[in-house]
């Protein structure tokens, strides 16, 4: 599982994680990812994982990443209406192997 981890990453940083978490995970288990899905949403620079960075990618851009494992579903993240910006935080991705 990755929560909010990889929306901080340049793509070239959380490929790497990705192709890390693929190739330890059995074919029969599941992999959740949580993370910011809208490409519009960035702060920083998406080539300097050196300072601060928060950036959106797509539900196809990480089922692009994570293939071969298969994407099961997806739906919007709740958090709690008090939270300030509490709209539009991301997604949970739920991932099988592809066996």
């Amino acid at each position: 599982m990755t929560f909010t981890v990889l929306q901080h990453m340049t793509d070239d940083a959380a490929r790497t994680v990705l192709e890390q978490v693929k190739r330890i995970v059995r074919p029969e288990d599941h992999v959740l990812l949580v993370e910011k899905t809208d490409p519009a949403s960035l702060v920083g620079d998406p080539q300097n994982g050196s300072r601060f960075l928060s950036q959106g990618r797509g539900v196809g851009t990480f089922a692009a990443w994570m293939a071969p494992h298969r994407l099961l579903q997806h739906f919007p993240r709740q958090v709690a209406p008090t939270n300030p910006g509490a709209s539009n935080v991301g997604s949970y991705m739920l991932f099988r192997g592809p066996g």
